[in-house]
Formats: C-alpha cells, sequence, structure tokens
C-alpha cells in the first residue's frame, strides 16, 4: 500500500523533481518493502516445504526476486541519477552483515502426479492421513464474528481435484470443490440461523486424488460479557478500541496516526513531555473483557522506543483481577543494546504481567505512566501458547 502511494505519488512531479523523489522516498520505500517481501516469501517457502507443498519454491523465487529488486534499485540510486554523482552512497549489503546476505528457502520434489494436502490456521503441521483425533480449526465464536480457514494444496506435479463435504448444515464453506495446482485458501464460516446454539463441533472431510484429510470445526454461539473476549484462551484488542478512556493530571490518551503493526492507528500519551505519574494520577485506557477463570498473562505491545533521558523510564501500569503490575519497557541501553536492536527490528517493545481472573466480566485497566508511551495493541492469553509474528487476531466484539 505505502509503495503504491509513493509511486501515485511521483506520477504528479515534474521530471525536474524526480531524481531527488527517488533518492529521498522511493529508494527508501521500495527497497524496505522488497526487503519485506524477502524474508516473509523465504519463510513461507521454508514452511510450505515443511507441510510438502509444492509451491515452495514459487515462494523462493518470490525471495530471490525481491533481493534482485533492491539490488537493482541500488544500481539505479549509484550509478542511473546525474551519471553516476551518488555513486557508492548507498549499498544493498550495509558492512556485509549477515543479514543482508539473504534468507533461506525451502524447495520441495513434487511426487509424480496429483496428491492432495490440507493444512488449517493456527497449525504448522499439514493434517495427516487419518490423523486422530482429527485436528481443529481456532474456534468461530458469534460474538467476535470472525471466519476461519483452511489450505487445500498441491503435493505433486499435477493439479489435483478436491472436494470439501460435511454433515452440518451450519458449516459454510466459500468454495465447495475445484482443482489447484499450487495452493487454495478455503473461507470456513458458520450460519448461525441454522447453528443449534452453545457450542457444537462437527466434521469437515476433504477428498482428491484417492486421498482423504478430516478436521473439525467448532463454533460457539454464546454471548460475551464484554467488548473484547476470549477464543481458545485469548483475547486481542488493538489500543485504540478501548471501552473507556480518562484523562490524568498531567496527561492524557490521544489517538495516534502512528501506524502499529497491524491497524493504523495507535494510542500515544499526550504532551511529549511531562514529569512521571503515579498510577493513581495517570491516564488509563479501560476494556471490558470476557476471560476464563485462572492465571493470564497480559502482553502489551508498545511501539519501540527510549526513555526521554537517562534519568527517566518508560513504564505503564496494569490492573486486572484487583490485582495491579508495573512494566517499564526501556531498554536497559543504548542503541547497541541488543534489546532495543530487537524492538526495532519487531516493530514492537514487549511487555508481560501476569494476573489472576475470575470467570466472566473483568476490566482491563492500562494507565501511562511515562511521555513517550505509545500502545499498539494488548493481548491476554491463558494457556501461554500464542505464538504468531503478528500475535493473534482481535477478538473485538462486532
Amino acid at each position: 500500500a505505502l509503495v503504491g502511494r509513493v509511486e501515485a505519488l511521483a506520477e504528479q512531479l515534474p521530471q525536474t523533481d524526480q531524481d531527488a523523489f527517488f533518492e529521498l522516498v522511493a529508494y527508501p520505500v521500495r527497497a524496505a518493502a522488497a526487503m519485506n517481501e524477502t524474508y516473509l516469501a523465504a519463510a513461507r517457502s521454508k514452511r510450505h516445504a515443511a507441510q510438502d507443498r509444492v509451491s515452495a519454491d514459487a515462494h523462493a523465487d518470490r525471495a530471490e526476486a525481491a533481493r534482485e529488486r533492491i539490488a537493482e534499485l541500488t544500481r539505479r540510486y549509484n550509478e542511473g541519477i546525474q551519471d553516476g554523482k551518488w555513486a557508492g552512497m548507498m549499498s544493498d549489503s550495509p558492512r556485509d552483515l549477515p543479514v543482508f546476505v539473504g534468507p533461506t528457502t525451502g524447495s520441495v520434489e513434487g511426487r509424480d502426479g496429483p496428491a492432495l494436502g490440507v493444512a488449517i490456521e493456527g497449525r504448522a503441521e499439514a493434517v495427516a492421513p487419518g490423523e486422530a483425533p482429527p485436528p481443529t480449526l481456532p474456534t468461530i465464536r458469534a460474538a467476535a464474528d470472525c471466519t476461519r480457514f483452511l489450505d487445500v494444496f498441491a503435493r505433486g506435479d499435477e493439479p489435483v481435484e478436491w472436494t470439501a463435504e460435511t454433515e452440518a448444515d451450519w458449516i459454510e464453506l466459500d468454495e465447495g470443490s475445484g482443482t489447484v495446482a499450487e495452493d487454495r485458501r478455503l473461507s470456513v464460516g458458520v450460519d448461525w440461523e441454522a447453528f443449534p446454539g452453545g457450542r457444537s463441533t462437527e466434521r469437515l472431510t476433504v477428498t482428491g486424488a484417492g486421498e482423504r484429510r478430516v478436521v473439525r470445526v467448532r463454533a460457539d454461539a454464546r454471548e460475551a460479557a464484554g467488548d473484547v473476549v476470549a477464543v481458545d484462551g485469548t483475547a486481542a484488542v488493538e489500543a485504540e478500541a478501548y471501552s473507556r478512556r480518562t484523562s490524568g493530571e498531567r496527561a492524557r490518551w490521544a489517538v495516534s496516526d502512528v501506524p502499529g503493526r497491524i491497524s493504523g492507528t495507535t494510542m500515544a500519551l499526550e504532551p511529549l513531555v511531562f514529569e512521571a505519574q503515579s498510577t493513581e494520577a495517570a491516564p488509563t485506557l479501560e476494556f471490558d473483557v470476557d476471560l476464563p477463570a485462572g492465571s493470564v498473562d497480559v502482553v502489551v505491545y508498545c511501539l519501540p522506543a527510549q526513555a526521554l533521558n537517562e534519568d527517566r523510564d518508560l513504564r505503564y501500569a496494569v490492573t486486572l483481577g484487583g490485582e495491579q503490575e508495573v512494566v517499564s519497557i526501556d531498554p536497559a541501553g543504548d542503541e547497541h543494546d541488543p534489546e532495543w536492536q530487537g524492538n526495532v527490528l519487531r516493530g514492537a517493545a514487549v511487555g508481560t504481567s501476569t494476573h489472576e481472573v475470575e470467570d466472566g466480566a473483568a476490566t482491563l485497566t492500562l494507565a501511562g505512566l511515562d511521555p513517550g508511551l505509545v500502545v499498539d495493541r494488548i493481548v491476554v492469553t491463558s494457556d501461554g501458547d500464542s505464538e504468531t509474528y503478528l500475535g493473534p487476531r482481535a477478538t473485538h466484539v462486532e
């Protein structure tokens, strides 16, 4: 999206401004996008290779093509502008750091003829033939108004004809059959008018090329007791989707257009400079949540930042279930500190606190204590198993 905006803007500029625009805007944006694609495509090729998908090689090719685009953009910067005026200014492998060498990729030698494969949302491994019990898609909860997905894919050197069937009239698929040469992602939803109510689990069978894969579809029609609901033990919400907010004695929360890792909005403390606040005097964001009883981890994703100076801190406080915990996300060192570098690479400084909650409705209160704090999203998990690159999907009640 950002590359498209840059290219559209370039078309509006006169020719005399094109070189400067390329140097200052287009090159860094397009090269950064190509670097992102390099690593995302490489990671996908390895994941697909582990699942025995023939599409692994196509993603490996995408990763290599993206690396080549970075090299071409750099050649244009150094050699193609003003007869090489800026030769040597840019490098596609600065200081020969390992990150610029390029990631490893995966590869698959497809079986002879058509062969079926299936993988489901939330699980790295492909569905095995005859797997018992069948793997289960993440729960589809009516309150969160979400769908789930499964991938039908080819494992052979010929396209595979497939069919998806279920005896449950409440399971909805966006496509029930087809032919796939690489991958086809199916959307799995629920017809809530046909759903029997409460919670229910039924089977979905995919067949093709003489093979069969079975997965389970679980749905939950119960009403939520809050604005954010736990699904399979995890609740997630973007910071801007708060239930209520209050101002503090010295600062307030404001919607920021600094983008988070998923949404284009975050919540920032204003003004930029103020004295540190106590938890009682701090501005708060409140979230009405519906959680299972027991111990939960509250994971707060903030934009990577540092305290104003070495005498200050960068803290927030979480209150949940009658327990309050203050968390600092300020790295211990300077820009060479490994924690700080990791925060920048993943685009987030992450803090965690642990709380005991009762089953049902609760209020999670986030208080901002120090200037410079920008909050992206909050994840509450009761099972400790929420490993994804960007975190779980938002479970805000629609």
